[in-house]
């Protein structure tokens, strides 16, 4: 057998010289793999060339690069040897990747940068999440309590009747220990005679309710049986540990003390515990609890307006189900005390089961998702930036990598030390993205929601934050960092160590870093069309014919009832107010009503109407109602189509309560085709109490801006009791001044009055548009900087494009190539990224629009305009990008870009 041919021994007697053992193996070998095919052919030849390869510059330059280097992780230590564990070599990675990183603070400051800000966001809603739905109750084993209410056809459930209370505390023994009632009551509460009051949410409900729901306070006691036997006999309160700390400083002396609710005074029997916030709702702060008995003073209907509901602690060994069977036989007996075609079902859900309230659960879960979907793209559009960033480092460490593996270096140690590389980056960037969201929750809580409910999320560092923050640290470091580690182990050792150039691999990688940049186009652009929907959304729904006028309006609540007048007392002050506010000089026009279209709350009565059938379930006609004075209609632009406006003489003695005026839907759906005015309806079926209608109106939107139009009446305002109303005034001051002169003129007619709201037109109506508005402020910065990091991807992978092109682009200038077709070749190959990307994007926001159709008002889910509007907005912003280096590279001297390598 003949043998191989070996190239010149003087030539590999110098290349042994020049050239340390471990690293001379690798590089020899492969010049005498090419040695040999090149014999074949023309030895001489062959000869010549290896000497060309041993006197390379390369050569020497590689000497230089090895002598001078320190011996990394990854490479046979002597820590090994002495037979050193894994957590010496791991610590001997993190200090390496320390230097490293340190050894290039503009690229670890851009990575961790990036990382954050894809953590920030998914940190900051997980924060609020977590504090408004994932914090327990505050209660004793959740899973023992099962929550009642009244359950409707639909599967809704709603508040009931305190004689259903007391037929299930009859009824139920067998399966609770326990059975509580509650019902949601605002009010007021003054901690000092010269302080003004403050409306705060509370509370009334029945003796055992801390017994059963297994709180106890941590100051004082909960309620006594007596204190709940008796209506009106005991002003005792049990307060919040919100309220005690910031209302009453934390007062030790707080039980016993004396507090006014509603004007009347009130003694605290106990301070809630901390974790304890009510069952109002995990992010409504309960501020006080009251005995339900308290009723007459605190809310006189209480006991007959069906805003109940109850709470039971299941006995050892019953289950959910069983207690349903029992509920059951409760709910048949009170059908047949009733003896009506209305019947009640009770719907029964174990606390354990509930984050908020049964009715909103699927929705909040809905949105939840849609938010995190949101800040989990742009957390991806950050990891695949650091993908990209990595794949790029990788490439400039190539002959790091070659020399490393030729030293003797398992692949699998340099993949766990860039692994640890990118921990580090990940450790980083989480830390800085939890500070970012931590900022950012606290930022979203300041936003006040329009709405007069005090909010009690209180965002602070946790377990479950910072867990959720390292996982997603974690997740990004591996699965995004694991890539470009194994691309660094595949470098071909010999090629990279004798390659003059540096691009061995470069090809490959950077289609990899072009379907990274692709795929953050992807992921913006599906944001990017989300955004846009929402844009459009608010946009649709500000454009929405509420049917009344929402245009510049001074809008003020009175509260009387939140004080000590009697109603005679009441409807006193109201004609007074009203007579003083139509004499202020800067008021045009007024009206008062019991309920604002478009506000919360609503109340409704029943009539029996001759001719007209009721519902097949219902003994009685139900509709909403809200009662106005005469100036309400012209007021709020309101244009009467039948019939008259309600008159001064509809409220006089006699006339109260005789005349009503229908909506046009209302007219239609009981006399269709027919004239409704001069028809006669009697309120729950009592011949004694009919009402006329005296005319129809234009519909108005009463309770959401995408409701079809409502069947609603209205009446003349004193058979509401002047309880609760709102004055509506315009005129030719700005709207908030007319308020306060309005809410000046409540207080000096009766200073213990309480004014709730004094605002415009236009914050009244920022309630309706609160979620619009917030859904496109959030989403659109979402897509915004989802975009701006997919930018600094592209812009990040063209530069180092055209780096690495430096020499192409100088000979191509030295062709007498233009500087504009040079400009125009990069930003065309940067674009084709993008369009790749983009119509990726294109696809899944088509599916995106199907599923976001059921969050949306007045736009359909795949709005053309949307659909446009983000792929614009990506090649915009892209192709700036890509021109901003293509430009600098095009002013690149030829003679120093053909010497730059």
């Amino acid at each position: 057998m003949a043998r191989a041919p070996r190239p010149p021994l003087l030539a590999r007697a110098l290349l042994r010289l020049l050239l340390p053992g471990s690293v001379h193996d690798a590089f020899a070998g492969d010049l005498e793999e090419r040695f040999a095919r090149d014999h074949d052919t023309d030895p001489r030849a062959a000869r010549r060339g290896y000497w060309r390869d041993v006197l390379s510059p390369s050569v020497l330059r590689l000497r230089r690069e090895v002598k001078g280097m320190p011996l990394p992780p990854g490479t046979p230590p002597a820590a090994a040897a002495r037979g050193d564990g894994f957590m010496t070599a791991l610590l001997a990675d993190l200090k390496f990747a320390v230097r490293m990183l340190l050894k290039a603070p503009a690229f670890t400051a851009v990575a961790v940068l990036s990382l954050a800000l894809g953590i920030g966001p998914n940190t900051a809603i997980f924060s609020i999440v977590d504090a408004a739905l994932l914090q327990d109750w505050g209660v004793d084993e959740p899973e023992g309590l099962v929550d009642m209410y009244s359950l409707t056809d639909d599967g809704r459930y709603f508040y009931t009747y305190y004689r259903v209370y007391e037929l299930i505390d009859e009824g139920a023994a067998e399966v609770f220990t326990g059975v509580a009632a509650s019902a949601q009551q605002a009010g007021t509460i003054e901690t000092g005679a010269s302080e003004a009051p403050e409306l705060v949410m509370g509370e009334l409900v029945t003796g055992n309710y801390f017994e059963v729901l297994g709180v106890r306070p941590q100051r004082g006691r909960g309620f006594l049986p007596e204190e709940d036997a008796t209506p009106g006999t005991h002003p005792v309160v049990v307060i919040s540990d919100r309220f005690w700390r910031t209302r009453l400083g934390s007062d030790p002396d707080a039980v016993g003390r004396d507090l006014r609710l509603n004007g009347r005074p009130y003694t605290v029997v106990g301070v809630a515990p901390p974790e304890f916030k009510g069952r109002v709702a995990p992010g409504l702060g309960t501020d006080f609890w009251a005995p339900i008995r308290m009723y007459p003073h605190l809310a006189p209907n209480q006991m007959s307006n069906g805003n109940l509901f109850f709470m039971g602690r299941l006995r050892d060994g019953v289950t959910t189900e069983r207690a349903r069977a029992v509920l059951d036989a409760v709910a048949t007996r009170f059908n047949d005390e009733r003896d009506s075609r209305s019947e009640l079902e009770i719907g029964a859900v174990n606390l354990s089961e509930i984050r908020m309230h049964p009715n909103f659960d699927g929705t909040l879960g809905a949105m939840t998702a849609v938010l995190f979907g949101a800040v989990g793209l742009v957390l991806l559009v950050a990891c695949v930036n650091l993908a990209s960033f990595l794949l790029a480092r990788a490439t400039d460490r190539r002959k790091e990598m070659a020399v490393r593996i030729s030293m003797g270096a398992g692949r699998g140690a340099i993949v766990r030390q860039l692994l640890v590389e990118s921990l580090v980056l990940a450790a980083l960037g989480g830390a800085v993205g939890l500070a970012l969201g931590m900022a950012a929750s606290r930022l979203l809580l300041g936003i006040d929601p329009p709405v007069d409910l005090p909010l009690a999320i209180e965002v602070g560092l946790n377990a479950r934050l910072l867990l959720f923050t390292a996982g997603a640290s974690l997740l990004a470091a591996l699965v995004f960092g694991l890539t470009p580690a194994l691309q660094a182990t595949r470098t071909p050792v010999a090629a990279t160590l004798r390659d003059e150039s540096g691009s061995a691999g470069g090809r490959s990688k950077g289609r990899a870093r072009g379907v990274l940049v692709s795929a953050q186009m992807a992921l913006s652009t599906v944001l990017l069309f989300g955004a846009a929907l929402f844009l459009r959304n608010l946009q649709a729904a500000l454009a929405i014919d509420t049917g009344f006028d929402t245009g510049p309006a001074a809008v003020v609540t009175l509260e009387p009832w939140a004080s000590e007048m009697t109603d005679a007392e009441r409807t006193v002050f109201a004609n007074d107010l009203m007579q003083a506010v139509g004499a202020l000089p800067s008021v045009q026009e007024f009206g008062v009503t019991s309920r604002m279209p478009l506000d919360l709350g609503n109340t409704n009565t029943s009539f029996e109407i001759p001719g007209v059938e009721p519902p097949p379930d219902a003994d009685r006609h139900v509709i909403e109602y809200a009662a106005v004075s005469p100036g309400y209609f012209g007021t709020m632009d309101i244009g009467v189509v039948e019939g008259r406006g309600f008159t001064d003489a509809d409220l006089e003695p006699g006339g109260d309560g005789t005349v009503a005026i229908l909506t046009r839907a209302a007219a239609e759906r009981w006399w269709p085709g027919e004239s409704a005015v001069g028809r006669v309806m009697y309120r729950g079926a009592d011949p004694e109490r009919a009402v006329t209608v005296v005319g129809v109106v234009d519909d108005a939107r009463i309770w959401s801006l995408d409701e079809p139009p409502r069947a609603y009446m209205y009446l003349p305002l004193p058979q509401n009791g002047f309880g609760r109303y709102v004055l509506v005034a315009r005129g030719t001051e700005a709207p908030l001044a007319m308020a306060a002169a309005i809410r000046d003129e409540a207080r000096r007619l009766r200073p213990d009055v309480l004014v709730s709201e004094a605002g415009t037109m236009d914050d009244h109506l920022a309630y309706i548009y609160f979620v619009p508005r917030m859904a496109a402020g959030l989403i659109t910065v979402v897509g915004l900087l989802a975009l701006a990091l997919a930018c600094i991807g592209l812009y990040g992978m063209v530069r180092y494009t055209v780096a690495q092109r430096t020499r192409e682009v100088g000979i191509r200038m030295a062709l007498g190539a233009d500087r504009n077709e040079v400009v125009g070749l990069v930003v065309r190959g940067g674009l084709t990224v993008v369009a790749v990307g983009g119509v990726a994007g294109i696809a899944v926001a088509l599916g995106l629009g199907t599923v976001l159709e059921r969050f949306l008002v007045g736009v359909e889910g795949l709005d053309p305009w949307a659909l446009l509007a983000a792929p614009a907005a990506l090649f915009a912003l892209s192709a700036v990008a890509a021109w901003l280096p293509a430009r600098r590279v095009s002013r690149v001297d030829p003679v120093v870009a053909l010497r730059s390598e």
